[in-house]
């Protein structure tokens, strides 16, 4: 069973312990990343209310969760109904992961107050959101390269 341990500031324990890493060497190129994000079954700005930490206090080996609860602020996308003012709750293991794969960004540490952009899907039995996108789950789409290669393709 999961069990609050911490809330707000205590990220940066986890930060510490966990290490945020940056991108691999060889990340993912950002037309997947941007192609996740078009797959996201929600693609919406929330502001972040609170975060805490989840530790299953009864295997000593379990990855740690953020739980996330945040307010819906704008909807560009919904397959479960979302409207703004809606506070949805957001759960996730930081890097994805319990070791930050090869190639994928890790996720980020979302901090309350803040506005993101968000690209999640919705998972019915426990009624809460995930990242959809990795490491652009809370970020802007990534640089439109396909823009980028037609107007050098119009160039030659």
């Amino acid at each position: 069973m999961y069990r609050n341990y911490a809330c707000l500031g205590c990220w940066v324990i986890v930060l510490l312990l966990f290490g945020f890493h940056g991108p691999a060497q060889a990340e993912i190129s950002p037309e997947n990343y941007e192609k996740l994000q078009n797959e996201a079954g929600e693609a919406i700005q929330i502001e972040v209310q609170r975060v805490c930490i989840r530790v299953r206090l009864d295997d000593a080996n379990a990855p740690i969760e953020l739980e996330t609860i945040a307010s819906v602020i704008s909807v560009n996308r919904t397959h479960s109904g979302l409207r703004p003012g809606k506070v949805i709750k957001i759960v996730y293991t930081p890097t994805g992961t319990p070791e930050p794969a090869p190639g994928l960004r890790p996720l980020t540490l979302l901090e309350p107050g803040k506005r993101y952009a968000a690209y999640l899907d919705y998972q019915e039995p426990s009624r809460t959101y995930q990242p959809a996108a990795r490491g652009y789950s809370f970020e802007s789409p990534p640089a439109n390269h396909s823009k980028q290669d037609e107007d050098s393709d119009a160039k030659s």
